[in-house]
């Protein structure tokens, strides 16, 4: 009988040892999985990152070359009329009077403040 408990006993230690094993195995390989997918979803991140930037980049391409475009336009179609006339855009404006700052205004009437 003390021998059966024993076998019995050490069949049982055999097993909860297997069973840590691959408690530990299985452990690990969630780790790794988890190692992977966090990798992944990084790589994923850093492109979506740099497609973004692709697509700034080129859309301030466009809008200089629309704004190049527009004034060149504006320009020829001045001169066309015999005239000589510099075609401003909004955002030259807004520097040159610091934000249309009062302290800039010299005057104002029918078209609009003037600005010095």
């Amino acid at each position: 009988i003390v021998e059966a408990a024993q076998g019995e006993r050490g069949g049982m230690l055999h097993s909860a040892r297997i069973e840590v094993e691959e408690a530990r195995r299985v452990r690990k390989a969630a780790e790794t999985g988890r190692a992977g997918m966090l990798r992944d979803a990084v790589a994923t991140l850093v492109a979506a990152q740099q497609a973004a930037a692709r697509i700034v980049e080129a859309a301030e391409r466009e809008r200089v070359a629309a704004q190049a475009a527009t004034q060149a336009g504006a320009e020829a179609a001045v001169v066309a009329a015999g005239r000589q006339v510099r075609v401003l855009f909004y955002g030259e404006l807004e520097a040159a009077t610091e934000g249309f700052s009062i302290d800039r205004r010299i005057g104002g009437g029918g078209f609009g403040n003037v600005y010095k």
